[in-house]
């Protein structure tokens, strides 16, 4: 806890335990969860500057993104951030770990140095495409001036390059674009960045999908999937049936 943080008042304590009792009980474990985090002060959003209810509801919508994206609480807390008009940030751990953690999506980095990061994404073991950001990318949107940039370009450029793969290639993972903090407050745009889809078998550059298009490949790779799953079953039953059989000479 900083030296800015302290520790709940009587009246804080009263407020949080009338709170608590007037939501209902569908998000109990949420809320006892959320007012834990209030009071050890560890991850309180900015100065603790709202008051202990809404300190203790921006906890609980933390927490409530995290369970819909399989994330602990403390994952949730650290990682998501909320802005005042209700967007969704990801730090770029997060958004890769998720994108790890994920039965479906996975993602191998390149190259990732402080002049350029990219990252080269899978769908259900296919290539999916890669997505590039690069220092020039950075400099045209005019983020070389902040600190950050200027400190760690290897980070960032991972940041931007994870967060743009995940929109493109992971689109339903986080139910909603994935950005990462730093583009909710500065406005970049995603289109600054490189994205590439490329043919699994050849390698060969394709045109963008259409968000359409994705969802008819996703669905037919979804039907074969099934039918080779039905395959294999029916194959076992056979193979049981005719060991089952009874054979010459018995």
């Amino acid at each position: 806890m900083s030296e800015n943080d302290q520790a709940p008042s009587g009246e804080e304590t009263t407020a949080l335990v009338e709170f608590t009792e007037a939501t209902g009980d569908e998000v109990d474990d949420l809320k006892r969860m959320a007012i834990i985090m209030y009071q050890a002060g560890y991850f309180a959003d900015g100065s603790r500057a709202g008051t202990p209810t809404q300190e203790v509801a921006k906890a609980i919508v933390k927490l409530m993104v995290g369970k819909e994206l399989g994330l602990s609480p403390i994952a949730a807390m650290r990682g998501v951030y909320m802005t005042q008009e209700g967007s969704v940030g990801y730090s770029s751990n997060l958004i890769a770990s998720a994108i790890k953690k994920s039965r479906r999506y996975d993602y191998r980095v390149l190259r990732s140095d402080a002049e350029e990061c990219t990252i080269r994404f899978t769908d259900e073991g296919e290539a999916a495409g890669e997505a590039t950001w690069t220092i020039a990318d950075a400099e045209r949107a005019g983020l070389l001036n902040k600190n950050n940039w200027k400190n760690y370009p290897q980070a960032m450029l991972f940041a931007r390059a994870i967060s743009a793969g995940a929109r493109m290639f992971a689109p339903d993972l986080f139910d909603g674009p994935a950005y990462t903090p730093e583009e909710l407050g500065d406005g970049t745009a995603p289109p600054e960045v490189t994205v590439v889809p490329v043919d699994a078998a050849t390698g060969e550059v394709l045109e963008p999908e259409t968000t359409q298009e994705q969802a008819t490949r996703r669905e037919v790779a979804l039907e074969n999937r099934e039918a080779a799953e039905q395959a294999r079953e029916g194959s076992s039953d056979i193979m049981e049936r005719f060991d089952d059989a009874p054979k010459l000479g018995d």
